[in-house]
């Protein structure tokens, strides 16, 4: 994958922490810079670890799965983005009740499954995790602010379409890894 890819890899994984970024704007009272850290930071560093750890777990079998890769990748993403795009329909503000360690941990490891088995994809492709990771955490600390901003302004008009834009991404990108494994795009 090149810089691009992962750039547009990593603000589709950051789609989930802006749809629930904007579920806690609108529920945080008083939203100050320091409450949008708080949540930008969590979002941030769960988005980032668990590629590090599907990556590093996907090595492990590596051997086992390299002539599987491209289908793997790409039942992967398309199941995320299918699923990312259904839960749009869901209720996510539900999950977003404070910004206390119990709910903050539940909702950053809710929302950062799915970038543990992109983590798993980028082992399959050789991809330079520490720089996946970089992005990946500039782009969901960068996007969660954004969303926490907006939604406390906008409300949660927002929610729905930048799930369903997250998935939409996943879903495309596992489209074009299996045709550049199958050899029908260069």
């Amino acid at each position: 994958m090149n810089i691009f890819e992962l750039i547009v890899l990593g603000l589709a994984l950051s789609m989930d922490s802006f749809a629930a970024a904007v579920s806690k704007g609108i529920e945080v009272t008083n939203l100050n810079i320091k409450k949008m850290l708080i949540i930008s930071i969590w979002f941030a560093i769960f988005q980032a670890m668990m590629p590090l750890i599907g990556y590093f777990l996907a090595n492990i079998l590596k051997g086992w799965l390299l002539s599987v890769d491209h289908w793997i990748s790409f039942f992967v993403l398309l199941y995320l983005g299918i699923n990312m795009i259904k839960e749009a329909k869901e209720d996510a503000a539900s999950d977003c009740d404070s910004l206390a360690f119990r709910a903050m941990l539940v909702i950053s490891i809710a929302i950062s499954i799915d970038a543990f088995t992109v983590g798993i994809t980028y082992s399959f492709l050789n991809v330079d995790i520490f720089l996946a990771t970089l992005i990946t955490f500039l782009a969901t600390f960068i996007t969660t602010m954004l969303g926490t901003k907006i939604g406390n302004i906008f409300g949660s008009i927002l929610n729905e379409k930048a799930l369903v834009l997250g998935g939409l991404v996943l879903i495309s990108l596992g489209i074009k890894i299996l045709l550049e494994h199958l050899e029908i795009l260069p």
